[in-house]
This record gives C-alpha cells, sequence and structure tokens, in this order.
C-alpha cells in the first residue's frame, strides 16, 4: 500500500467522526401543571398494575379483550410493521462497515488465425468496497431509522391503545342497548297490563274507547322501539367481531357475547397525574416525537450530498491452472475515490431545505398530539363531572316519577284519576327509565376514554 494512499485512508477516518446537520433532540412544549377539571374525591383511584377492564371483574369484557390484543388486525399490522423496521434499520447500519463480494471468472480463448488450439482461464477474487461516511450521511440515516424503528414500537403500542378504546366503546354500546331492551320488556308488561285494565274497564262502561285506543297505540309504538334497538344490538355485536379480527357470523367463536343487561360500573377513575405525564405515557405522542426525532436526522442525511465522499474500492485476484491448483500471480489492487460534487442545477440545496420543511411539518405534528392529547383528557374530565351530577339527578327523578305513576294508576283504578294523566305518568316513567340508562352508558364510555386518553394500561 502506498504511502499516498495511507495518507488519504487516515485522513479519511479522520473525517468519517463528523457528522453534518442538526443533532436530533426531543422537543419541549409548556403545558399547565394541573388539569382545569378536578373530579370529586370520593371515588377510588383504580390500581394502575392490572388493565383497567380487569378491575371491572367483567368476565365478558376481559375475554372481549384477550381477543382483540390477539387478533385486532389493526394491531397485527402494526406489530408487521415494527418487525419491517428492525431489519431496515439493521439495513441502515450494514452502511457503516465495509463491504466484501467473492468472484468466480472463467473465460475460453481460441486463436482464430491458427484454426487449433485453445485456452482456459479461470480465476477467484473478491472485491471490497468501504465508503467513509466523511460527512456523516449514513451515521444520521441510521439515526433516522433507529428513531423509525422507535416511531413503529410506540405505533404499536397506541393502536393497542385506540382498538381496546374502541372495542370498550363497543362493549358498553351493546350493554347500552341490552340493558334498554330489558327496559322495554318491563314496559311492554307495564303497557299490556295498563292495556288489560282499560279493556276491561271498557267492557263494564266505566272507561271509553278512546282510552283503549290510547293505550293500544302507546303498546304498539313500545312493540315498534324492540325491532330498533334488535338492529343496534346487532350491529355493536358485529363490530365486536371485526375488533376481533372475527367475521360478524363468527361472533360467538371470538367471544362469548350474551345478553347481560347491565352497564358497566366503574368504581375507581385512574390516577389523571398532571399534564406532563401524557409527555412520557401517550404513546401517539412518543410516535409524533420519534418522527420528529427522524425528519432532523433526515437533515444531515441530505446534507451529507453537498460534501465530497470517500470511497476505498479494492479487488483481490488468483489464477487457477487446469488442475485446480491455485497458481503464484495473485494481484491486490487497492485505490481510493473521491467524489466531489460541482454543478447539480440546485437539485442537492432543494432537497435539504424540503427535508427542512418536512422537520417543521413533524414538530408541528408533535405540538399537534400534545395539545389533543389535553384536549381529550379535559374533555373527558368534564364530561365524568357532568354525568356524574346529571346521574344523581335522574336517579331521584325516576323515583319520583315511578311513585307518581303508581299513585296515579291506583287512583285510576278508584275512578279519581284519569286516563290521559295514567298514560302521561306512563311515559314520564319510562322516558327517566331511558335517560337513566343513557346517561349510566354514557358514563361508562367517558370513563373508559379517560383511561385511553391518560394511556392507563
Amino acid at each position: 500500500m502506498s504511502t499516498r494512499l495511507l495518507m488519504v485512508l487516515g485522513a479519511g477516518l479522520g473525517l468519517s467522526a463528523c457528522m453534518v446537520g442538526p443533532e436530533p433532540v426531543s422537543p419541549r412544549m409548556d403545558v399547565p401543571e394541573a388539569f382545569s377539571t378536578q373530579l370529586s374525591e370520593d371515588r377510588d383511584i383504580a390500581q394502575t398494575e392490572i388493565a383497567w377492564w380487569a378491575a371491572l371483574n367483567d368476565e365478558q369484557l376481559s375475554e372481549l379483550m384477550v381477543a382483540v390484543r390477539a387478533n385486532n388486525l389493526d394491531i397485527n399490522v402494526a406489530r408487521a410493521n415494527l418487525k419491517r423496521l428492525y431489519a431496515l434499520e439493521t439495513a441502515a447500519r450494514s452502511d457503516l462497515f465495509p463491504s466484501l463480494d467473492a468472484f468466480v471468472e472463467s473465460g475460453l480463448s481460441v486463436d482464430l488465425s491458427e484454426g487449433d488450439g485453445s485456452e482456459t482461464s479461470t480465476s477467484l477474487g473478491g472485491q471490497f468496497a468501504w465508503d467513509l461516511d466523511i460527512a456523516g450521511g449514513n451515521k444520521r440515516a441510521l439515526q433516522a431509522a433507529r428513531s423509525r424503528l422507535d416511531a413503529a414500537k410506540w405505533t404499536e403500542e397506541d393502536v393497542i391503545r385506540l382498538a381496546t378504546l374502541e372495542a370498550g366503546r363497543q362493549f358498553i354500546e351493546l350493554r347500552r342497548t341490552n340493558a334498554r331492551l330489558a327496559m322495554l320488556d318491563t314496559s311492554l308488561e307495564l303497557q299490556q297490563r295498563t292495556l288489560d285494565i282499560v279493556q276491561a274497564r271498557f267492557k263494564v262502561g266505566l272507561s271509553p274507547a278512546l282510552d283503549v285506543d290510547r293505550a293500544a297505540s302507546d303498546l304498539a309504538q313500545s312493540r315498534a322501539q324492540r325491532h330498533q334497538l334488535i338492529s343496534s344490538q346487532r350491529q355493536a355485536e358485529f363490530a365486536l367481531s371485526l375488533l376481533a379480527g372475527a367475521p360478524p357470523e363468527r361472533t360467538s367463536d371470538s367471544v362469548s357475547m350474551s345478553d347481560v343487561a347491565v352497564v358497566p360500573n366503574f368504581a375507581a377513575l385512574p390516577d389523571k397525574g398532571v399534564p406532563a405525564d401524557l409527555l412520557r405515557n401517550r404513546p401517539d405522542i412518543r410516535v409524533a416525537e420519534a418522527n420528529l426525532l427522524a425528519a432532523t436526522a433526515e437533515i444531515g442525511v441530505q446534507q451529507a450530498d453537498l460534501y465530497p465522499s470517500l470511497t476505498l474500492p479494492g479487488q483481490i485476484q488468483t489464477g487457477v491452472g487446469l488442475s485446480g491448483d491455485i497458481v503464484s500471480d495473485a494481484a491486490l489492487n487497492l485505490g481510493a475515490v473521491l467524489d466531489i460534487p460541482l454543478f447539480d442545477a440546485g437539485r442537492r440545496r432543494a432537497e435539504v431545505e424540503a427535508q427542512e420543511y418536512a422537520t417543521q411539518s413533524a414538530l408541528l405534528n408533535w405540538q399537534f398530539a400534545v395539545l389533543n392529547a389535553l384536549n381529550e383528557v379535559e374533555g373527558a374530565l368534564v364530561r365524568i363531572e357532568s354525568l356524574d351530577a346529571q346521574l344523581l339527578e335522574l336517579q331521584n327523578s325516576e323515583a319520583s316519577s315511578e311513585s307518581a305513576y303508581r299513585q296515579l294508576d291506583a287512583l285510576y283504578r278508584e275512578g279519581l284519576s284519569s286516563f290521559i294523566d295514567v298514560l302521561d305518568a306512563q311515559r314520564t316513567l319510562i322516558s327517566r327509565r331511558e335517560d337513566l340508562i343513557e346517561a349510566e352508558a354514557d358514563q361508562a364510555t367517558a370513563i373508559v376514554e379517560l383511561y385511553a386518553y391518560l394511556a392507563v394500561s
């Protein structure tokens, strides 16, 4: 190896420690010290060591979540993409090392002027190449690949978070519909009993035919609602099957869903912590952060193209005789190629500028992810606070409506109240019971969302 080549190699190794472009650093953003909504302190705080759905002791819900986490297609896509990014990170790391390829060459030489005699030649060898990465473009590319790998890891966590959130929503929707169906069956019994009483009174001349028609109309209207609720029930079951990675007709195979008519009751709430915790806990924020770091590193990848590149190619070659013995003639060639960019009509600088704008966009996406997370948590807290107060009022209203109906029904049977008063009281009672079920389901959904928005496992 010549002294000049050694000097070039030494200089290249020294330059290879440099990296152009900005250093990727985690972003910072001022967030409030506390959430603006403070819920009542009489609620228990759930244990964070277990999944939120396990704390409900609902076997159906636990079975559903196991099926979703194992079979959900979006989650499996995220897992496949994570494996792809692992492979790409390995490929990016390999660019920092030399490459070596072996080859075999064989040829036939015939002297056409003499017309006789031919000679075969075979040689073995290897080709060597090493990009010394004097501007650090390959190192920046490895940084970007590692950040994209981190983004894929957090994406998997975020997809799990969103899939279990949607499964929780649909599960509560199914339970809401089941509860309304059970309540409707009770109302139908109540309305049928009222119709029987009115018909009996009509037969003996104590009630007009108008009262019979009104009672029959209310009963028919309630029966019509049942068909709509059954449709909603099936739609929720289909949605759960999709989330569990199964076709609709195999709902019972993917997760056992029965006609349980109880809306889940969350006795405990997650520890909401402080807004700064979201920056560490929310997977979507971590995805945006990793994408920002990758975009920042990519600036260095593009800027490296503005600088010279130094490559060390080499080749070793030896001939093989007809007997297969390696002959003594062997050759080693080493070189150094310095590629200096001179003119490209502004293409390289435009690519750098484009990547800088891509990094600005990634920063804005991160800021949006933070603000969106704060907004989601605050919104869930406000809904829970409002629904707590609403439920208390609805429970009192439902109790009062039932008492009023029973009194008017008793008075009607004694002929001391009009039938229209009884019907109004009955409609009010049914409406209050529906409102109570809706509020209970809305509250359960808001709590599920709070767990998801806080990224509590």
